[in-house]
């Protein structure tokens, strides 16, 4: 069983690490705990194709849950 993330910069950790994984473009990561009420970061990241994109969001999805964060 894999360990639980117990923090926001763990999650975008992870997150990052599944984009480049996939070779997502002009990955850029946002800290807006400040201005925003419901999230502490923004992950953009760009792709070649669609289906690149649709890939590269499966990576994350599953590499997320398969750290049992909650989606």
């Amino acid at each position: 069983m894999a360990p639980k993330l117990k923090s926001s910069k763990e999650i975008v950790k992870t997150c990052k690490d599944s984009l480049d994984e996939l070779k997502a473009i002009n990955i850029c990561s946002f800290e807006v705990e400040k201005i925003s009420s419901f999230t502490s970061f923004i992950l953009v990241a760009s792709g070649t194709s669609g289906r690149h994109i649709q890939s590269i969001a499966d990576k994350v999805i599953e590499n997320l849950k398969s750290k049992k964060v909650q989606i």
